[in-house]
């Protein structure tokens, strides 16, 4: 968590020279606001769920810790320039290998856009928690206007319950399509 502002200015050179970055005011309140906070110590462990060519610069803004994608598409090990991945549906996830492994894990853009169901959320918040390190940090990102099969803002709670909320932010309504709310919780 040290070194913010280091980390900001990196992550705004990474967002130069990525030529698929996406220019949205959420990604770049989540590239640029909320990924620097949350960086962990040299060494440790970062996953991130949803792999695609828009942020294939993460694995290079965490230089200095263990990256590992998990994605549905296997096109998403192709393109990974660091790193390991773990191709399947997350509720799959090896969860034995990995337990309390993960300082960090981004679950941005996942909910809506495959993990559509109740249950499904419910399994894939069930691994992270088992993943999670205590102390570690789930950066969970979604779509509020659209892409949103079961009105998650109103269920918070039911999933994530026995984790500390620390940062709630609803970035201001965009536009009809898109409203980007984050939630960073801590184990």
């Amino acid at each position: 968590m040290k070194n913010e502002t280091f980390n900001r200015y990196f992550m705004k050179f990474l967002r130069a020279v990525n030529p698929l970055r996406v220019s949205s005011p959420a990604r770049i309140f989540l590239e640029v606001e909320l990924m620097p906070r949350f960086v962990p110590p040299k060494g440790e462990n970062v996953l991130i769920i949803g792999f695609r060519s828009y942020n294939i610069h993460y694995p290079l803004f965490y230089f200095k810790n263990n990256i590992t994608i998990a994605d549905i598409d296997k096109k998403s090990e192709k393109i990974l320039l660091r790193g390991k991945a773990v191709i399947g549906r997350l509720e799959d996830f090896p969860v034995d290998e990995y337990e309390g492994k993960f300082s960090l894990i981004h679950f941005n853009g996942v909910y809506g856009w495959g993990i559509d169901k109740k249950d499904d959320m419910m399994a894939a918040v069930g691994v992270i928690k088992k993943i999670l390190r205590p102390g570690g940090f789930v950066i969970f990102g979604h779509n509020i206007k659209n892409h949103n099969p079961f009105l998650m803002e109103l269920s918070y709670k039911d999933y994530f319950s026995d984790l500390e909320e620390i940062v709630d932010r609803q970035l201001p309504f965009i536009n009809e399509e898109f409203n980007q709310v984050f939630r960073v919780f801590k184990k």
